[in-house]
């Protein structure tokens, strides 16, 4: 029943910003990556989708572009299923949080099914050969 990231006045947390603010946040994340990275590096980002009012926002296409935006490249988008394995099955596991709101619109009866994965976005930095060079 404790379900909160912390206090929701903290604008400093991008959980508790708007959305259009929390992909603006993103992006400026991505761009400062650059100077971590070595031309060509990559980095791996999990992210799944997510409802909001029961609508599925599809939230790794969302940072796909502000990787784009932030002068990333993607390499590879991958599914990463959250499920625990016994001999015979996979048992699904999503997040507390997943569970919870689904519980509760299935309650309000709304069908909806639990979100049991995430995805797995690999970017790359432009090779130095990619990287126009500055005069």
């Amino acid at each position: 029943f404790h379900h909160r990231y912390g206090n929701t006045l903290d604008r400093g947390n991008l959980a508790n910003i708007g959305h259009h603010r929390l992909l603006a946040g993103f992006t400026r994340i991505l761009a400062a990556l650059g100077d971590f990275l070595a031309p060509g590096g990559h980095i791996a980002i999990t992210v799944r989708p997510w409802r909001e009012h029961s609508e599925l926002i599809d939230l790794p296409a969302q940072i796909i572009a502000c990787g784009q935006r932030a002068g990333l490249i993607p390499a590879e988008r991958c599914v990463a299923l959250l499920a625990r394995a016994t001999d015979t099955e996979l048992i699904a596991r999503g997040s507390f949080f997943q569970r919870d709101f689904v519980r509760k619109q299935r309650d309000a009866g709304l069908p909806l099914h639990l979100i049991a994965h995430e995805d797995v976005i690999i970017f790359r930095t432009p090779s130095s050969e990619e990287t126009p060079q500055h005069q």
